[in-house]
């Protein structure tokens, strides 16, 4: 009996050893097609997951902070579609969508690193639950998204916070989108 424990135990380590091992190799995993800065204490995660590629999020800033200001970038296949039509594309998927209010869209391009994009603001309701109490609440979040098209796929880059901490995570905002970068081909 004491013997199939230690075995157990044994193939347990084992598994952690190799698993470690496996989670370190720097090659293995999604890659960008671009470049992308954030603060140094925010976290941040390469996926694939669907069309989501790429979070980033605040730290909380102390135990009654629940909301975290985030950037989240996702990348479509497109065929035949331009910056514009791409734009009316994702904009139209949010139309059902009754916590989407389109505050302001960029009529013409904005360039970001040499790259065509356009920019889209927007209040979008959000649900949180409060730590102490248990209880749902909605909040408004203040969104801004830059859209670009690059090698058939079309990227949207969407830095959001609530709208009360907005003003103070703008300018960080804005050097995150100055960041943006599509490397080399």
């Amino acid at each position: 009996m004491k013997t199939r424990e230690i075995l157990k135990g044994m193939l347990v380590i084992g598994a952690i050893v190799m698993l470690g091992a496996a989670c370190n190799k720097a090659d293995d995993g999604p890659t960008l097609d671009f470049e992308i800065t954030v603060p140094d204490e925010w976290g941040y995660y390469v996926l694939s997951s669907d069309n989501i590629v790429y979070y980033a999020s605040s730290p909380l800033e102390n135990q009654q902070d629940s909301i975290t200001e985030d950037v989240l970038i996702t990348k479509d296949a497109l065929t035949g579609q331009n910056l514009t039509s791409f734009c009316q594309a994702v904009i139209s998927s949010l139309d059902d969508d009754t916590s989407f209010h389109a505050v302001y869209f960029s009529p013409v391009d904005t360039m970001i690193n040499g790259e065509p994009s356009r920019k889209l603001i927007h209040l979008q309701t959000i649900v949180a639950v409060r730590a102490q109490t248990q209880d749902t609440v909605f909040l408004p979040a203040k969104k801004v998204s830059y859209f670009f098209v690059k090698n058939e796929y079309g990227y949207v880059v969407t830095m959001s916070a609530l709208v009360v901490t907005y003003p103070t995570y703008k300018p960080i905002f804005d050097t995150i989108i100055s960041s943006f970068r599509f490397k080399a081909e």
